[in-house]
């Protein structure tokens, strides 16, 4: 079986690539009391404080009987095992993950991206604004991203993964639109690069709303997340390495 900091790990990535799946997850298991048990364990994995940034729809009420439960759960004898709670929790999250209907999995706007080397990839995206960039991480999966990622200079790739952060508080149909207007806007420019297609470049609207929510939201809890996964987070530790440099 993985160890305890392997499955940590990857229930964090799961969490933080797919958070709206995720978080369904979550409310699943907090409707009974042995779910709220299990949450414990994991959230006693990863640290209160930012499973309370990650997950959080979960009330008061429920943070509070959670905490209780991890508690009485410390204290206890015949403690369940943490490894194999993890593994079910990751399972589920897994599944949840891979059968949501979400953009990731209908359309990708940015498959083309796929066709290119590191060197393309870098000088195509390397000047690029991070909030855009970070909408490449709506349709692609973890270790696709990690890739791209690595293609980036370090004040970048910390700046996107932040961006990466912040999605989920966007509006989805105002994502969607700036997500295609961006893979297009990369198309047009790099005509060279890419076979010429018919393009539906759409209006500059929904890029500059964008970056009017994007600028009203705080940093600090993003800030938070990401210095943990930085110290604490082996797998994505590894992935995002070069942000001590940010």
């Amino acid at each position: 079986m993985q160890s305890i900091i392997e499955l940590t790990d990857k229930i964090l990535s799961l969490a933080i690539a797919y958070p709206k799946p995720c978080q369904i997850s979550v409310r699943r298991f907090i409707t009974t009391r042995d779910g709220m048990k299990k949450m414990a364990v994991l959230f006693d994995s990863i640290g209160f404080e930012y499973s309370r940034q990650l997950f959080d729809r979960i009330t008061s009420a429920q943070w509070r009987i959670i905490s209780d439960l991890n508690r009485e759960r410390s204290t206890s004898p015949n403690r369940m095992s943490e490894a194999k709670i993890l593994l079910e929790i990751y399972t589920d999250f897994l599944i949840e993950s891979m059968s949501a209907d979400s953009p990731e999995f209908i359309e990708d706007p940015f498959a083309f991206l796929k066709e290119l080397n590191n060197y393309e990839l870098s000088s195509i995206l390397g000047k690029e604004d991070p909030t855009q960039i970070a909408f490449i991480s709506l349709h692609w999966r973890p270790e696709e991203m990690s890739n791209l990622l690595a293609c980036l200079k370090p004040s970048v790739k910390g700046q996107v993964v932040l961006q990466i952060l912040r999605l989920e508080r966007i509006p989805e149909e105002a994502l969607e639109k700036a997500a295609a207007k961006f893979a297009n806007q990369i198309k047009s420019r790099f005509q060279g690069i890419f076979d010429e297609a018919e393009m539906d470049i759409e209006s500059e609207e929904g890029s500059e709303s964008i970056q009017s929510i994007v600028a009203d939201i705080d940093l600090d809890s993003e800030q938070k997340m990401l210095d943990y996964i930085k110290s604490k987070s082996t797998s994505i530790k590894l992935q995002f390495k070069d942000l001590k440099d940010i």
